[in-house]
């Protein structure tokens, strides 16, 4: 008897065994399952830009200090969809979650929607940066106005409206990490007076960049620091 045979014999003795104890296999199987499904609500999908890489890569490593030294950018953005943003109803409402998303939430830098976005315009070669909203709109002709200033700004576009007018954004500045120890030593550090700069200095074009920087600067591209 070859090993084909005896391998082929123990299937069959194993099959026999699942099918004269059904109920027991069932249990057994049920168990595997639920344990596994248990688990589920700790399973974490990593989508950072860092995560292509091993944590104890080179150049992991060296971008995680960049990030602990000059801080991270951490961000939440919210859809909100309704049927026309550009509504009394939904902007007070806007308004309301906005605020209460600066006053309830912890660990945050700032909350920027429609509600304080900034206005920015040039007269003249003069340039102007002012509210989008002072206050909020009391009628149609405000609603409007309000309209044509948002739809007049390509910056908006897809940011703070959609083309269909039903969806906006809420970005939420996150501070998940403290730079309390890097701004300490910004605090004490003092700059020497006497230094000058050299004017004679030139830069020399026949300098290349290493195409080894290319993942770095992706990544700090990524995570908004460049």
């Amino acid at each position: 008897m070859n090993w084909r045979t005896k391998t082929e014999s123990k299937i069959e003795l194993f099959s026999d065994w699942l099918f004269e104890n059904a109920k027991i296999t069932i249990v057994v199987i049920f168990v595997l399952v639920a344990g596994i499904a248990s688990q589920l609500p700790s399973l974490k999908i990593d989508t950072t830009t860092e995560g292509f890489l091993h944590k104890s890569d080179p150049m992991r490593v060296q971008y995680d200090e960049f990030r602990d030294q000059f801080g991270r950018d951490e961000k939440l953005m919210i859809a909100v969809k309704t049927q026309n943003i550009f509504d009394l109803d939904f902007l007070e409402k806007l308004d309301r979650f906005h605020h209460a998303l600066e006053d309830e939430l912890p660990n945050i830098k700032g909350v920027d929607s429609l509600i304080n976005a900034r206005n920015t315009y040039g007269i003249e070669g003069e340039l102007i940066v002012e509210p989008l909203i002072d206050n909020l709109p009391q009628n149609n002709e405000d609603l409007i106005s309000l309209k044509e200033t948002v739809t007049n700004n390509s910056l908006y576009k897809n940011s703070l409206y959609s083309e269909d007018f039903r969806m906006t954004t809420v970005t939420i500045d996150t501070e998940t990490y403290s730079n309390n120890g890097a701004s300490q030593d910004a605090t004490n550090l003092e700059f020497d007076d006497s230094l000058e700069f050299d004017d004679s200095l030139e830069f020399d074009d026949s300098l290349e960049f290493d195409d080894s920087l290319n993942l770095m600067m992706t990544l700090l591209v990524g995570r908004g620091y460049i």
